[in-house]
Parts: C-alpha cells; sequence; structure tokens
C-alpha cells in the first residue's frame, strides 16, 4: 500500500466536507458520519482515527456518531480524500503525502526528510496551530485544488529518516 517515500506515515488527519459540518450542528438530532481511513484495520495507523471518533461522540454527547471504516471498504485507500470531497464519505483520515499528485505543495503538510522544514512532531503541530500552517493547508486544499473540504490535523508522528545506507555513518561527509 504505500510506496518508498511514504514508508513512515508523518501528519494523519481528518478531512471533513463543509457541507457535512451544518449536520453537525442540529440541536437534540443524531447525526451518523460515515468515514473511512486510508489504513487497514489491522494498521497501528487505525488507532488514532478510533480515539477520535470516540471523543467526537463524547464531545458531542452522542448527537454526532461517525461510522470508521478502514481502507478500502468504500473507496481505494489512495481516492480518500476525492471521496469526501465529492460526497461519497463524510469525513476521512488519511495521510497529505498521498496527495503530492494532486499538487506538490501537499508534501509540506506530511513527512518530509527530516520533518516538515526539519520540524520534529510537535514543533510541526505548534506551526500547524499557532503559526498558520493550518489556514494554508485549508488555502490549498479550498482554493488550490477547489475542494469542498476542511481539514483538521489529528497526529503528527516523528520525521522520516533522511536515508537509507548500506554502511553505517561515523562522521559527517569531508
Amino acid at each position: 500500500m504505500r510506496s518508498l517515500g511514504s514508508v513512515v506515515v508523518a501528519s494523519l488527519l481528518v478531512v471533513a466536507a463543509l457541507a457535512a459540518s451544518a449536520d453537525a450542528q442540529a440541536p437534540a438530532s443524531r447525526t451518523q458520519w460515515k468515514m473511512q481511513s486510508s489504513w487497514p484495520a489491522a494498521d497501528f495507523h487505525q488507532v488514532n482515527p478510533k480515539g477520535l471518533v470516540e471523543k467526537i461522540a463524547e464531545m458531542t454527547g452522542g448527537r454526532l456518531q461517525v461510522d470508521l471504516q478502514p481502507a478500502g471498504t468504500v473507496v481505494p485507500a489512495f481516492e480518500v480524500l476525492d471521496a469526501v470531497n465529492r460526497g461519497i464519505i463524510d469525513a476521512g483520515h488519511s495521510w497529505p503525502g498521498f496527495w503530492t499528485g494532486k499538487h506538490p505543495a501537499a508534501t509540506l503538510f506530511g513527512s518530509a526528510p527530516g520533518g516538515p522544514y526539519g520540524m520534529n512532531a510537535e514543533d510541526y503541530l505548534g506551526w500547524i496551530y499557532l503559526g498558520g500552517g493550518l489556514e494554508l493547508y485549508n488555502e490549498l486544499l479550498q482554493k488550490e485544488l477547489k475542494m469542498n473540504i476542511v481539514v483538521f490535523p489529528t497526529f503528527g508522528e516523528t520525521p522520516e529518516p533522511q536515508g537509507w545506507f548500506r554502511k553505517p555513518i561515523k562522521s559527517p561527509p569531508t
């Protein structure tokens, strides 16, 4: 499922259609969303959306229930973003590196060698929530890619390694 460039997943996130957000605000009614991840059911990345679904139910007093499905249940793993945009599913849990073919800037919101801009996971989430990164990411999806999507990063992993080498590196290059 993963290409060589995505061996380690860096940023997991949820994408939700803007139109669906109005349904979640209906007072005292129960709303059911269908969410698919890009992860197989047994993959450790599926832990994050499972916890998110539980928190959403708790925070909404059960008014918003999210039916989480693993990769391939509704659409193939790499089509989650498009499925949310087209309204096939209400939300998705995936990785922005899968979307670099749509726009090269998508990789800035995923794991790049050494992390985005050389940041660790905590620095990255600080940039997203305090440094304007979230606004840039939503601008990429909504204005550049013309998608009816709002992104909510939910998890940041450690940066990917700088490379794979046959021999140990014992000193800096001269």
